[in-house]
């Protein structure tokens, strides 16, 4: 009834933060107003970091992370004390499975939704393909292992629970987040299909994990599978979406 309870609750969430997104999309002049920003940097990179963070921030994707990762957090704890050792490992592998992977699928799908919705206003940017992908993708990367280590590091002090290899796990972040800024770019996400997507993406992930996993007992080897899976999946989104006529 409690993984029942998670799931619904997740499906909610999800729903209400892609929901936020497509209003803001929809509302035209009632859209809150926004101060100009200024980009004093040179480097062209941290430029394109600005960017895509001043996009993460104006599109309310942190608060929706923060109300997910508190909802998480609070389960977690909560169920440390219902249920006995053996059931609460089952619970909270779930949770790192289902709940802190849907918070590392979010960043990169608005990465990808933000791509489709101002595609053609990009030719007024007239930068170069690695400039623009490589820092957002790199940037996205890095929020999704904060936000993923926050929740290890808060579970560790209140419960004393121990997360080892984390080589491993920034190695499976990065085939998670590319993996879903590809379905960004792929999908045009709407109200209808938002919840589906979502959680198939998640399965998706969890199903290759377990396949891998179960056909491969060398760790060694399968980092080196989801290193060779990560750069595939960003030269597919290099060839495919980030090229001329869009960028000179």
């Amino acid at each position: 009834m409690g993984i029942i309870t998670v799931i619904l609750g997740l499906k909610e969430i999800s729903s209400e933060y892609l929901a936020t997104i497509f209003k803001q999309k929809n509302a035209g002049a009632l859209l809150k107003k926004y101060k100009s920003k200024n980009l004093y940097y040179q480097n062209r990179y941290l430029v394109q970091t600005k960017l895509e963070w001043l996009n993460f921030t104006r599109n309310m994707i942190f608060k929706e992370q923060e109300l997910l990762f508190l909802l998480l957090i609070i389960l977690t704890i909560g169920m440390n004390y219902l249920f006995d050792k053996t059931n609460f490992l089952l619970f909270y592998s779930f949770i790192i499975q289902f709940g802190i992977k849907e918070i590392l699928i979010m960043l990169p799908l608005v990465m990808g939704i933000h791509f489709r919705k101002n595609k053609q206003a990009l030719y007024n940017i007239n930068e170069g393909k690695y400039p623009y992908l490589l820092p957002r993708i790199f940037f996205t990367y890095l929020l999704n292992c904060l936000a993923y280590f926050a929740f290890v590091l808060i579970i560790y002090l209140l419960l004393g629970m121990k997360n080892d290899g984390m080589i491993n796990v920034m190695i499976s972040i990065a085939f998670i987040t590319t993996l879903s800024v590809l379905v960004g770019y792929l999908i045009k996400i709407s109200d209808g299909n938002r919840i589906f997507v979502i959680l198939t993406l998640l399965i998706l992930v969890n199903t290759i994990d377990l396949v891998i996993q179960q056909t491969i007992y060398s760790q060694l080897k399968v980092n080196v599978i989801y290193i060779f899976l990560t750069l595939l999946i960003f030269l597919i989104i290099k060839v495919m979406f980030i090229r001329r006529p869009i960028f000179k």
